[in-house]
């Protein structure tokens, strides 16, 4: 007999099917159509947090990356981008 039941449902923010949730173009780091509130991160290659914002909608910010790689991270997905 139970008393209780856990559900888990995975709520997604972005669209799964794209290759690419952002990319970083002319000093600014663009994701678009982001469809729910989640944390945005800028993790530089040693593991370092460099940003961490609260997201809805759409970003679209200015970010002072040297030239390198670096991941960005959002909810539970995470893409590299080249800073040239």
């Amino acid at each position: 007999d139970a008393r209780f039941k856990i559900v888990y449902q995975l709520h997604h923010c972005f669209d799964d099917s794209a290759v690419s949730f952002c990319y970083f173009a002319n000093g600014r780091l663009v994701v678009p159509n982001i469809e729910c509130e989640t944390t945005l991160q800028v993790i530089d290659m040693t593991g370092r947090i460099l940003s961490s914002q609260s997201v809805k909608d759409s970003y679209n910010q200015p970010l002072n990356l040297n030239a390198g790689v670096y991941v960005v991270r959002m909810g539970e997905k995470s893409q590299k981008i080249v800073v040239r």
